[in-house]
């Protein structure tokens, strides 16, 4: 919402002037009252702008809830009062207002109105007191409508003969806006106005157009730009691509390589490993063997030692018994030479 708008809801909710007739806004208390006594609307009176409260609500605070009134306010008012006053109510200044809806919305609906349209061109109009007003005023058409306001809107969209119909040309910029009576009469009045206003809007098109097409060729430059920008990019992209596809596959070659290598390293160690193995069983075997032919070596060395002891004891019982044959051999011949 813009400060205009702000300005004109802050004056408003301050002065207590309300539009005559809105789907949202609260009513205009004074064309409510041409057809309703005052103490029909006194509990409808909302309390921030002081018109006909619309779309009625009850304030529910606990801390004025000792107030012997009636607290009712109108539904665009009190959403209005909670954005511009930090969310603060407008009974007493605290946080935190609550509300409710109440059933006052029923008798509103049931209030005996006339056309809204009618009363403000009552509004507009001068008195009859003055010459030649009374003439024109009855020329004028009127709407007599007087109904429930429920039935209201419905009179306003399809009925009413002061409803206001838009220019023909608003499409090009006229704002002018009458009943259907007149605008007959203002499309006379102002063709030069509306031919003027179409000009105007056929050369802001061809301005508009012209400005598209410019953008049109720029973007289209931009495009084209953009194009072989985009291709050089994928181009140099696809060589970037299959070089490291080269890598890559420079790689798994190097990598089976490696492994082919690995594979074979591990052939080799495995039968080094059984070749080894076998070694190792065989120098079990010699060892085994070298024990056998060392304890076959020690029976010889003990079998040896005991034929050579007995060798000795044969050969010095030899020599005695030679000995004892040598001493008789010598002591017999000089036995015998004694006389």
């Amino acid at each position: 919402m813009n400060t205009e708008e702000d300005e004109k809801n802050k004056e408003k909710v301050n002065t207590g002037v309300a539009p005559v007739f809105s789907d949202k806004s609260c009513f205009n208390k004074d064309w409510i009252l041409q057809s309703n006594k005052k103490e029909q609307i006194n509990y409808f009176t909302c309390l921030i702008c002081k018109q006909v409260a619309n779309y009625p609500l009850e304030i529910t605070c606990h801390e004025h809830k000792n107030m012997d009134e009636l607290l009712i306010v109108g539904k665009r008012c009190l959403q209005q009062f909670l954005e511009k006053n930090n969310n603060t109510c407008p009974i007493q200044t605290h946080d935190g207002c609550q509300y409710r809806d109440i059933k006052q919305l029923l008798q509103i609906n049931n209030l005996t109105v006339i056309c809204p349209h009618q009363f403000q061109l009552d509004l507009e109009t001068p008195g009859t007191g003055e010459e030649g007003t009374e003439e024109k005023t009855l020329i004028k058409p009127a709407c007599n409508f007087k109904g429930d306001m429920k039935e209201l809107i419905e009179h306003l969209h399809n009925s009413c003969p002061l409803k206001l119909f838009a220019c023909w040309f608003r499409f090009f910029g006229c704002d002018h806006s009458c009943m259907k009576e007149l605008l007959e009469e203002h499309l006379t009045l102002e063709k030069k106005y509306h031919f003027d206003l179409v000009i105007k809007h056929a050369e802001s098109l061809q301005q508009k157009i012209q400005y598209s097409q410019e953008e049109s060729m720029k973007l289209q430059v931009e495009n084209q730009t953009l194009k072989l920008e985009t291709e050089l990019k994928v181009d140099k992209l696809n060589k970037e691509i299959h070089s490291k596809n080269d890598e890559m596959q420079q790689l798994k070659d190097d990598i089976k390589l490696q492994l082919l290598k690995k594979n074979q390293e591990q052939i080799q160690l495995q039968s080094l490993k059984i070749d080894s193995i076998k070694k190792e069983k065989q120098n079990n075997e010699l060892t085994e063997l070298l024990k056998e032919k060392d304890k076959q070596i020690d029976q010889l060395k003990e079998q040896s030692k005991n034929n050579d002891n007995n060798l000795f004891k044969g050969y010095h019982n030899n020599c005695n018994i030679y000995l004892i044959f040598l001493v008789v051999a010598i002591i017999l011949p000089l036995y015998n030479a004694i006389p």
